[in-house]
């Protein structure tokens, strides 16, 4: 059985609790994923929350993979997607194009 803490508890005695997380970062070795099939799946699902397609695009921004710059670039072309969010995948985009070339 949970035990919940007293009325009036102060909120900060509790455990910090992260509310945005890179998808898929393993927080040890602090590694992300080799492939971001995962959140191109979330970023092009329609149906899916606003708020995860929103975070699933700005996290793609740390793939400078060609299949996230496509997913990225879908949701910017076509005008029956939410604004904001069309919005939020054009700075990733941005911040890709920004980024150094290792190659």
């Amino acid at each position: 059985m949970a035990s919940y803490p007293a009325k009036g508890t102060p909120l900060a005695t509790f455990a910090p609790i992260s509310v945005h997380t890179m998808a898929g970062r393993n927080a040890s070795r602090n590694e992300l994923p080799a492939q971001p099939a995962g959140l191109i799946s979330v970023l092009l699902d329609q149906s899916a929350p606003y708020g995860d397609r929103s975070d699933a695009a700005m996290d793609l921004c740390e793939f400078d993979l060609p299949e996230a710059v496509a997913a990225l670039r879908q949701v910017v072309a076509d005008p029956t997607e939410d604004p904001d969010l069309r919005e939020t995948c054009q700075e990733s985009l941005q911040d890709l194009a920004r980024r150094p070339n290792d190659g």
